[in-house]
């Protein structure tokens, strides 16, 4: 059976941080989107007062 961890790199040869790098980019859209959706939340909550 091939060994999936040859295909993706020897770990900690590149692969865990890239890994790092897309846990911590998409960590950061997320807490960039919940900051959007919020802050649309409220102008939409004082539009319509």
């Amino acid at each position: 059976m091939y060994d999936i961890g040859v295909r993706q790199g020897t770990p900690g040869r590149g692969s865990h941080a890239i890994h790092d790098l897309r846990v911590r980019v998409t960590a950061a859209v997320a807490e960039y989107l919940s900051v959007v959706v919020k802050g649309c939340a409220k102008l939409l909550h004082e539009a319509a007062r």
